[in-house]
């Protein structure tokens, strides 16, 4: 930022989440206003961003400068680096890489996240108690959709083919990615699958169920007694 008179906003771009030169193709005007950068100043910084800021990741790209991007543009950037992979059968690690952000690998661990699929059930408070920066928490939300639509196509795809027999009592678990806990729900006392509704907070705690885990188990319940 130093050639561009633009030194004193290095603090506030880092704390946006600027990691690498890549990532300044990602700030938004609007960030550049809440820096209080002056219309010069921010026309100098998207000059110097379409010259200089060249993708790590989107091969496609790597042949040329990369813009600065209006807003609506973001999700198709955010997903670019997932290109040509098997998004749903990646490692959570793995996934987290290619969209930079594989500081907070064990943030993630932490919350229950165990599968790509769970990225999805992952809030807005989570991400900020994590300490996700700005640009971060865009481009895991908008990488996160991207999962959230290949499995609904997968999942609905797989119905078509399957059976409608009814579910057994602990295929309802591990249908929800939760078979670890099969033990401890027999422990409990859980014979059917209506018996899950008299489970309680304290007893999933006990069971060592992670935030992401009781979130799911929960909704899955409430869907249950509807």
């Amino acid at each position: 930022m130093v050639p561009l008179r633009l030194k004193r906003f290095d603090a506030a771009l880092i704390k946006l989440g600027v990691d690498r030169v890549v990532d300044f193709a990602e700030v938004l005007d609007l960030d550049l206003m809440e820096m209080a950068m002056s219309p010069l100043q921010r026309r100098r910084f998207r000059a110097a961003v379409a010259v200089d800021a060249q993708p790590t990741l989107d091969t496609a790209a790597m042949h040329g400068g990369v813009r600065a991007m209006p807003e609506e543009e973001l999700t198709k950037s955010a997903v670019a680096a997932l290109r040509g992979e098997d998004v749903l059968n990646l490692t959570p690690a793995r996934w987290l890489a290619l969209i930079r952000c594989e500081n907070f690998v064990l943030e993630f661990e932490e919350l229950g996240v165990e599968s790509v699929l769970d990225f999805p059930e992952v809030a807005e408070d989570d991400l900020n108690m994590m300490g996700l920066p700005t640009l971060h928490r865009r481009r895991f939300t908008v990488a996160a959709v991207q999962v959230e639509e290949l499995h609904l196509f997968h999942k609905e795809r797989d119905l078509v083919n399957e059976d409608t027999k009814p579910m057994g009592t602990f295929q309802w678990l591990k249908a929800l990615r939760l078979g670890f806990f099969i033990d401890g729900f027999q422990q409990l006392g859980v014979e059917e699958i209506d018996d899950f509704a008299e489970v309680l907070m304290d007893d999933i705690v006990d069971m060592g169920m992670k935030p992401l885990h009781r979130r799911r188990f929960q909704f899955a319940v409430a869907e249950l007694l509807q």
